[in-house]
């Protein structure tokens, strides 16, 4: 660890670091290359692997000492620290799920028995919320460690989309209490960027003022970006004048959609949609689109391996699926030692390809980022739909608008999309029947599709919740 330099050096921020830093590292404060901020992004896979042998080793037996979730959880199927001697043994270890992390919360408020301090020590720095997307919240704590590595970890992504020290970003969010892009805000700064913050602002004021002020980049939901373009075409608002050159996407699918990430690169006049993807609990960006990537239709995204352990599974029997075949995912964080996650299954859908990027990163890819959530997986006659293909669909279809939802009532699945602004309510039929037939294509499920026109459908900020179970 002697040979690694950190953003926070002072005794008192971080009295004691308990991680696994690998020499590699270097100084963490400046970029290793014109490409890449750290020479770990460009190490040989064999040695990233003794890398993270080395940080899961840490992780468990850390969590094994001072969390009692883990040890309780361990102990009952009968496994231990020493048990794990290699990346494979990580299998030994039963699964966990944010079932199993509510409950812990539930019989134990605040927390649960998870955490691996007091959770009123000052060894913690931040308090977050998960964003209660897929169930009740769950709350998480982050050390002063973790967090100082949760900015690192968005700061080498920022690099990677072509940010560099000197620009201004806009961050384009109310700044809640779940994780979401504080972190990404905290890295911008570490790195030297300006950073304009929306927060509780009206779009419309913001976009105005963002046409004096200019920005570089922009960092939001996919949602978000295609409803400021909405706001800004109902406003007179001329996006090309704020300057921003990259997007960068999070919380949802879409910026590794193509028809998504090019409607956004459209209504942002050319700038590049970069994707990005972690949770509250695991932090992130854990998959991240490079610059080489984000000038793909199809983007590729890259998995940072050295700070989490990624396992790709059979979604039924949790065994391992082969490379080009799509599964879900289960994550280990390998660094976050407040409140460790160790196996969790995510309930998020991913394809491993044995496809490489010419940027120098030797981190392996990600076809599609993050194809969905098993959460809101719709089985219609034996097919599994997601909001995804729901969406390819949506986009494929010239005249439509910028929402949709995919509902099931019963036994019955429809698609709703909105037309485009003052479009003729005559050609609603031509736009339904187009979509349906898209939609057929992409699923082989052929069902009643309807148009209706634009600003019908509810909008939002953050997340769209696109489909709906009645």
């Amino acid at each position: 660890m002697t040979d690694v330099r950190f953003h926070w050096t002072s005794p008192g921020m971080v009295p004691a670091r308990h991680a696994v830093y690998p020499p590699e590292e270097g100084d963490r404060t400046e970029a290793w290359s014109d490409r890449l901020w750290s020479a770990v992004e460009a190490l040989p896979l064999e040695r990233l692997r003794a890398i993270q042998l080395a940080k899961l080793q840490r992780v468990v037996a850390f969590a094994w000492e001072r969390s009692p979730f883990y040890r309780r959880l361990w102990e009952q199927h009968g496994v231990a620290p020493a048990a794990i001697q290699a990346l494979d043994d990580v299998r030994r270890l039963p699964v966990v799920r944010k079932e199993d992390f509510e409950a812990s919360q539930q019989a134990r408020p605040l927390f649960g028995d998870i955490p691996t301090a007091p959770p009123g020590s000052p060894t913690f720095m931040k308090f977050w919320s998960t964003s209660g997307s897929t169930g009740q919240p769950r709350l998480w704590l982050a050390t002063k460690e973790d967090h100082e590595n949760d900015m690192y970890l968005f700061l080498r992504a920022f690099y990677a989309y072509g940010v560099r020290p000197g620009m201004r970003g806009y961050f384009g969010f109310a700044y809640p209490p779940f994780e979401a892009f504080w972190k990404a805000h905290y890295a911008a700064e570490a790195m030297g960027c300006q950073v304009i913050p929306k927060g509780p602002l009206p779009t419309a004021v913001i976009l105005r003022n963002l046409t004096r002020w200019h920005a570089d980049f922009m960092v939001c939901t996919p949602t978000f970006a295609l409803r400021q373009a909405e706001v800004a075409r109902q406003e007179g608002i001329d996006l090309r004048a704020i300057g921003i050159k990259i997007i960068v996407v999070a919380g949802e699918p879409g910026g590794s959609l193509p028809g998504t990430k090019a409607l956004i690169e459209e209504l942002w006049g050319g700038a590049r949609v970069c994707d990005a993807f972690g949770m509250t609990e695991i932090s992130g960006p854990v998959l991240f689109t490079c610059d080489s990537q984000a000038t793909r239709p199809a983007p590729l995204a890259h998995m940072g391996l050295d700070y989490t352990l990624f396992e790709i599974v059979d979604p039924d029997t949790l065994e391992p699926v082969a490379a080009g075949q799509e599964g879900g995912l289960i994550v280990t964080s390998l660094f976050r030692l407040g409140m460790p996650v160790v196996r969790m299954f995510t309930n998020d859908l991913v394809e491993v390809t044995a496809e490489r990027c010419d940027c120098g990163r030797s981190f392996p890819l990600v076809r599609g980022g993050v194809r969905g959530r098993l959460d809101d997986v719709i089985f219609y006659k034996g097919i599994k739909v997601s909001p995804a293909a729901a969406e390819v669909a949506v986009r494929a279809v010239p005249g439509l608008g910028l929402e949709f939802r995919l509902e099931l009532r019963g036994e019955a699945l429809t698609l709703t999309a909105e037309a485009l602004d003052a479009a003729d309510p005559a050609g609603f039929p031509a736009l339904a029947a187009a979509l349906q037939q898209e939609f057929t294509r992409l699923t082989t499920l052929r069902i009643p599709a309807t148009i209706v026109p634009a600003g019908t459908l509810a909008r939002a900020e953050m997340k769209s919740r696109r489909v709906v179970r009645q």
